[in-house]
């Protein structure tokens, strides 16, 4: 949303630039790009000296979880904790060796 649509006229806001380049964005301006704390700021620089502003969401890993696709099936937390230490000692020790051998493209073929 432009700073015009979301305060119902043009305004000119000023800030100063620190010595370590940083500036902070005036609260009008934030509220109207709809900036919160962690979002990135993305400047576009004209060919005529203009600056545009758009403000780009944090991504955290929680947006993440479940974008990528899995073959092995989860069985969940309880599950590895009944089947004890020495599973996942021995899953370990499986891919280990695989990784030695190159047996892993050999037991995805499978």
């Amino acid at each position: 949303m432009a700073v015009k649509e979301a305060l119902g006229v043009e305004r000119r806001f000023r800030a100063k630039v620190t010595g370590k380049g940083q500036v902070q964005v005036p609260k009008p301006v934030r509220e109207a790009l709809g900036v919160k704390t962690g979002d990135e700021l993305v400047f576009r620089v004209a060919e005529a000296g203009a600056v545009y502003v758009t403000s780009e969401p944090r991504i955290t890993l929680s947006d993440l979880a479940g974008c990528l696709k899995t073959k092995v099936k989860y069985v969940g937390l309880q599950a590895e904790e009944d089947a004890g230490p020495d599973w996942a000692a021995e899953r370990e020790r499986r891919r280990l060796e695989e990784y030695r051998t190159g047996g892993a493209e050999e037991a995805r073929k499978k």
